[in-house]
């Protein structure tokens, strides 16, 4: 008995009908999609190199100062890929692996990412940095003695190196916890002082600030504002597609244990039709009330 979820059986029959889709009714509106990944582990190396070489070929990689600039409307420049919605590829929550990922993947096919980190848990002793990361990033989920070594978080020797090579840095909140459940000094604490620590310990201010989590539920309207009054952009992690002028942006998580097919299905945006009702209530929340 195949044991497989339901999701990834049905994802190849899915994939062949959006395809078709496509053909038969083609969009031109330019467009950009976001990817979301975590820590890579050494065997799942070829897992995201065979992903990147699949997202390069069929829709276009993008860099995050393009990126950037096209979603501000300084620049058009999306013209010449080869789908209406390349990719920018994001790293969450800055774990060791990532820099391993940016030297043996990402430098071979010259693809440069955003990595967003969390400032407030780079310099704890080990222990305590291992214990928030269960606590805090994996939501208790997994306990801090099954960690592995490649899931411990880059010192700032390491986020330099990474920024050296051409990768850029954003903030993931200073401790990953969930701002609508936040208030008052510590929602401001948690958002606003992630800008200045990563200016000052990187040399560079960032436009980039990722709320840990990223759906629906745990984020608020007061801490997209405060979010707006710090960065240009806020990633989210509902899925959708991202379009010039907008600084609230749509991203796809996507395991690299998952099937490929599955995996192309997420990229072509076949999970879209999912996510309608917590877009809208996210567009919600960032409209000021009347």
């Amino acid at each position: 008995m195949n044991s497989r979820p339901l999701r990834y059986l049905l994802a190849p029959p899915l994939l062949v009908a959006r395809k078709f889709g496509q053909l038969t009714s083609p969009t031109s509106e330019p467009s950009l999609r976001i990817l979301i990944l975590h820590d890579v582990q050494p065997a799942q190396m070829s897992d995201l190199d065979r992903l990147l070489g699949h997202l390069k070929l069929v829709y276009g990689i993008i860099t995050p100062e393009r990126a950037a600039k096209w979603l501000a409307g300084e620049s058009d420049g999306l013209d010449k890929f080869v789908s209406n919605a390349p990719f920018l590829i994001t790293f969450d929550d800055g774990f060791v692996s990532n820099l391993s990922a940016a030297r043996q993947v990402l430098e071979v096919h010259d693809v440069k990412a955003l990595f967003f980190i969390c400032p407030g848990l780079v310099e704890l002793p080990l222990d305590q940095q291992i214990q928030k990361i269960s606590e805090n990033i994996f939501d208790g989920k997994f306990a801090s003695g099954t960690l592995s070594e490649g899931q411990r978080l880059m010192s700032w020797e390491k986020l330099n190196e990474l920024q050296s090579i051409g990768h850029t840095i954003g903030a993931h909140g200073m401790s990953h916890r969930r701002l609508s459940s936040l208030k008052g000094s510590e929602l401001e604490t948690e958002i606003a002082t992630c800008a200045g620590v990563l200016e000052g310990q990187l040399g560079q201010k960032t436009d980039w600030y990722a709320y840990a989590f990223g759906d629906a539920k745990s984020i608020s309207a007061r801490a997209l504002q405060i979010i707006g009054k710090h960065f240009k952009f806020c990633r989210s992690g509902v899925r959708g597609l991202n379009h010039r002028g907008y600084r609230l942006l749509f991203a796809e998580e996507m395991g690299l244990d998952q099937p490929f097919n599955y995996q192309k299905l997420v990229a072509d945006g076949g999970l879209d039709f999912m996510h309608r009702k917590n877009r809208a209530l996210l567009t919600g929340l960032a409209v000021p009330p009347q």
